[in-house]
């Protein structure tokens, strides 16, 4: 099963595969280079919870460590320095590449199976337990040592004694810096066996009002004593409690992952363009009005609306110049915001003007024309209103010439209004008619239109979208994943509670 690292990491590397080309070669070999880097930094350090005993001369780290570690292997001593460089514990494996990566020196080293451990210390599998040098050494290489190994340890545990807990460099050049790190803080009051009950609180007091000026109020402080073995116990639950919480390695891994995400998303810019109905309908316009299909459709309505058979009006191959341009509306439309290098990659998958021409043409030859005869009915409507109108000339005339009595006018001009309002009928029908046919012939292109621009434009634009989407979205997950602090909160109340 996977790490939420080797997750991380995997994502990381196929976020680059899917976009290839259209992150920066270098860019993408750095990416990988540092992804390596990360995970093998983890490889080296991640398996382990590193402790480190830190504390000026006499303060008893050195005795506390042996308590702990049941041993005499820590150098003890009131001579400055006392702990002259770091010595290291490791319970459950020997962790030589940690060690090495830490600057213990072989000899400095103690090992412990958690398999013959009784009690607590069954529960410290994983544990690396430093001793450094003391931090107010007069010797410079000492500090040195302390300065560099404290950015890598996960849990800092200040040792302190009734005497110097006031340290000026203490709080000044260590306690007071390193207050962002203070869930990976615990001060320990050693020696309190050289205390009362009365002086035990009022320096216990004291302490507290100090490193809450070091802005370290939260911190716990466990009370100990190396000599007689009190609040050693409180001492190893605190370590137990480290153990079980994520490491300073693993948050500082899944940190670098979230740098390099960050880094690649850069490259990927904010958002891409979405391509919705609306511009899919502005493009077909285009392409209607290109290949004039309004001048047909209107030829359609007029021909149906008249009383002969005439020639309709054809729809034009688009010009060269006006499909170049719509092409080039579409091309700008979806590749707004986004980088050179996928504005590229859309240009590539889009289709040339050839292609589209040729698309475009294809899919309004394929509606074919409606017909737009006169029907026989209006043709014969057409026939009997003339021949009326003929016999009511002749009847008018024959009046007029005294030829005809005046009583038969009267039937002509009743046949003729009522051949005429059935002409008018007539005439209604076939301009809606028209009508019907000139919409139905529109909507067959544009539906035939759309199609070819859902495959010439938007299926090759959907698909570098997407995979844009799909690169930036696998990138922003390992950029955001939450990285949990250290659990300050209970490490507190756990040690308070101990001691």
């Amino acid at each position: 099963m996977q790490s939420d690292l080797e997750r991380g990491a995997a994502a990381i590397r196929r976020g680059l595969s899917v976009a290839g080309a259209e992150i920066p070669p270098t860019v993408a070999a750095r990416a990988g280079r540092d992804v390596d880097d990360v995970m093998a930094r983890f490889r080296t350090t991640g398996g382990h919870t590193v402790v480190a005993l830190v504390g000026g001369t006499g303060s008893g780290k050195s005795t506390l460590f042996n308590q702990v570690t049941r041993s005499s292997f820590a150098d003890v001593g009131h001579v400055r320095p006392s702990t002259r460089q770091a010595s290291a514990c490791v319970w459950g494996s020997r962790a030589d590449d940690l060690l090495g990566y830490l600057g213990v020196h072989p000899r400095r080293r103690l090992f412990r199976d958690t398999m013959l451990e009784r009690g607590p210390m069954q529960d410290l599998d994983g544990l690396v337990l430093l001793d450094l040098p003391d931090h107010d050494s007069v010797v410079e290489d000492h500090s040195d040592q302390v300065d560099r190994l404290l950015p890598i340890v996960d849990v800092l545990v200040w040792v302190v004694d009734p005497v110097k807990y006031a340290d000026h460099i203490l709080h000044e050049k260590y306690l007071r810096a390193l207050r962002a790190r203070a869930d990976a803080i615990v001060v320990v009051l050693n020696q309190v066996d050289t205390l009362d009950m009365r002086g035990r609180a009022a320096v216990d007091a004291d302490l507290r009002r100090l490193l809450t000026a070091d802005g370290l109020g939260g911190v716990p402080v466990v009370h100990t004593s190396g000599l007689t073995g009190a609040g050693i116990d409180a001492l190893v639950h605190v370590l137990r409690t480290a153990v079980a919480a994520e490491t300073t390695a693993h948050r500082t891994a899944r940190a670098g992952l979230a740098t390099v995400a960050a880094s690649l998303l850069t490259h990927l810019g904010r958002t891409e363009a979405t391509i919705d109905n609306r511009i899919i309908d502005l493009t077909v316009t285009d392409l209607m009005h290109a290949t004039g299909v309004g001048a047909v459709a209107e030829s359609i309505e007029k021909a149906t609306a008249g009383w002969r058979d005439v020639a309709l009006a054809t729809p034009q191959p688009p010009s060269r110049a006006t499909v170049a341009a719509v092409g080039s509306t579409w091309a700008g439309r979806v590749k707004h915001a986004l980088p050179p290098l996928w504005a590229r990659a859309m240009d590539a998958a889009l289709p040339s003007v050839e292609t589209l021409l040729h698309v475009t043409a294809a899919a309004v030859e394929s509606v074919p024309l409606p017909a737009t005869r006169v029907d026989r009915a209006v043709r014969l409507g057409g026939g009997g209103v003339a021949t009326a109108a003929i016999a009511l000339a002749y009847v008018v005339a024959g009046v007029v010439l005294g030829w005809t009595p005046l009583w038969m006018a009267a039937p002509a001009v009743i046949l003729l209004a009522v051949a005429g309002a059935l002409l008018g009928a007539a005439h209604t029908v076939r301009a809606a008619e028209g009508a019907r046919r000139a919409a139905g012939y529109a909507r067959a292109v544009r539906a035939a239109l759309t199609v070819a621009v859902e495959n010439a434009l938007v299926r090759p634009a959907r698909s570098v979208l997407a995979r844009h989407r799909d690169v930036r979205d696998i990138l922003a997950e390992v950029r955001d994943q939450p990285l949990p602090t250290a659990h300050a909160t209970e490490r507190a109340s756990t040690a308070r509670a101990a001691s």
